[in-house]
């Protein structure tokens, strides 16, 4: 497990994974989606990040996408809870897949 939490996108995907679960399990007011999809943002854009920097563009490209998607400024509407959880069960895989994709930081770099 603590080889795991090392890695750079672990707390990104655990935040945006309770927040995602927590949005499936029961219709909650609009301001609550609003912040849902805030931090699902900021946790892919956090993602794309670690992706072009460690040059992982396979993580990069889905994070820019869930990104897009999740953003609270411009939505997008489905029209359907059921259509919102698949999306959210896709959006929590992409997260965990990307969590193993970026490996943890190198060791190996000289300390200062």
């Amino acid at each position: 497990m603590k080889k795991l939490m090392m890695r750079p996108l672990f707390f990104p995907a655990a935040i945006a994974t309770i927040f995602l679960l927590v949005a499936m399990v029961h219709q909650w007011a609009e301001g609550f989606y609003v912040v849902v999809r805030a931090v699902v943002c900021a946790m892919a854009v956090w993602g794309l990040i670690v992706g072009f920097v460690r040059k992982v563009r396979v993580v990069a490209w889905p994070m820019l996408a869930v990104a897009v998607l999740f953003n609270p400024f411009v939505q997008i509407h489905f029209h359907s809870r059921p259509v919102w959880q698949v999306v959210d069960l896709i959006v929590i895989a992409l997260f965990w897949v990307a969590v193993y994709l970026v490996g943890p930081k190198s060791s190996s770099s000289p300390a200062k």
